[in-house]
């Protein structure tokens, strides 16, 4: 089930969030990824969070937020898909759900990123449309770069 992710759900998205990314070699993430990260997410008017359920269990999560300087513009900041739901579309579902709320909004042009060693994301942003945009060499460490996607919507 896709629903709107609310605060009571912070532990749960936390938790899909820093399995996600440690799943991806960051191992940084917990000190820097919190209940309060999310909950702080959530008080700003341009930021939304989408969640899947499925047997009652938040198993993944998209943080979305619109730039404020230029509101036609929005971000799928934070995307991520527990390790044992991962190739069933719901990445793809939760694109979906995202870009639709960025239209009723006004947004135009949704970004996306990822690092240049998760291979599954971005055929994944690929398949939904995406294209590359740009590449941040060396962002994590040397040979890990940041790829971003974007998308007329």
């Amino acid at each position: 089930m896709l629903r709107k992710g609310n605060e009571n759900d912070a532990g749960k998205i936390k938790d899909v969030v820093i399995e996600a990314w440690e799943s991806m070699g960051d191992r940084t993430i917990r000190g820097r990824f919190t209940e309060k990260t999310i909950l702080d997410f959530l008080k700003k008017e341009c930021n939304q969070i989408f969640v899947w359920e499925e047997e009652n269990k938040i198993v993944g999560i998209t943080m979305n937020h619109i730039d404020e300087k230029h509101p036609n513009v929005g971000y799928i900041s934070t995307i991520g898909v527990k390790t044992n739901y991962r190739g069933r579309g719901i990445a793809s579902r939760l694109i979906q759900k995202s870009e639709e709320e960025f239209r009723k909004r006004g947004v135009k042009k949704v970004f996306i990123r990822t690092y240049s060693n998760n291979i599954s994301a971005q055929v994944t942003y690929l398949k939904n449309g995406y294209l590359v945009e740009g590449v941040i060499r060396n962002y994590v460490k040397e040979g890990v770069h940041w790829i971003w996607f974007g998308k007329d919507i």
